[in-house]
């Protein structure tokens, strides 16, 4: 598998006030911890960082390249946190964990649904029920991606976690039983809408009670 390649320096300056004019030139801060050694502060390019948090990429190995360390070397990271300022819409803080390329990890890949344009036309509605797999195996191994064919799905049919394979070396944690992809109709939406309630019978008239109680003196 082909790592994604991510520059950056280790930082010097800590706290909020740093921070914050750090973010102000372009850079996000961040740590990269793991694998039994110390811990880096570090800075990335914003710009690097969201395009590689906007592709696939963002859930592969990453070969970070580190400058200004002591010892300067490459590590092998997962991105394990991204902390981000929703209202201004920017990245805040981003973690890296550094792996052992030779030990077993637990990690998620995307399922990448194909096919649904080749499926007959029979008024199904394809329903996506899982976005991602829980997977154990090498860094080396994480695949990009699990892809899920429906275009032989009908109506009433479904693929689980237990029919897929996620590649060689890669073992799929998430249960078997759990329901990937289905085609149900409109019917079955159609159906679970309660039904509207039956008008309550209004309240009598002031007047008509006053002609009941006149036809009971009557009487």
């Amino acid at each position: 598998m082909t790592q994604v390649q991510l520059q950056a320096e280790v930082r010097e300056e800590i706290g909020k006030e740093a921070t914050r004019k750090l973010r102000g030139t372009g850079m996000v801060p961040a740590i990269c911890y793991g694998a039994k050694k110390d811990s880096l502060n570090l800075r990335v390019e914003t710009r690097q960082l969201q395009k590689l948090l906007s592709s696939e990429a963002a859930n592969q190995l990453i070969n970070l390249e580190i400058k200004g360390a002591k010892k300067a070397k490459n590590r092998a990271v997962l991105i394990k946190e991204v902390q981000r300022d929703n209202l201004r819409n920017r990245i805040l803080h981003v973690d890296f964990h550094e792996v052992d390329l030779n030990e077993e990890i637990a990690t998620t890949v995307p399922i990448i649904f194909v096919g649904e344009e080749k499926r007959d036309n029979d008024g199904g509605i394809v329903e996506h029920v899982l976005r991602e797999l829980e997977i154990a195996c090498l860094p080396t191994h994480i695949p990009e991606h699990v892809v899920v064919d429906v275009s032989k799905l009908s109506i009433g049919h479904g693929i689980h976690v237990g029919d897929l394979s996620a590649g060689e070396g890669v073992k799929i944690l998430t249960p078997r039983d759990e329901m990937v992809v289905t085609v149900v109709t409109t019917r079955a939406t159609e159906a679970e809408v309660p039904a509207t309630p039956a008008a309550e019978a209004e309240p009598a008239l002031v007047g008509d009670k006053d002609k009941e109680k006149a036809a009971e003196k009557a009487e």
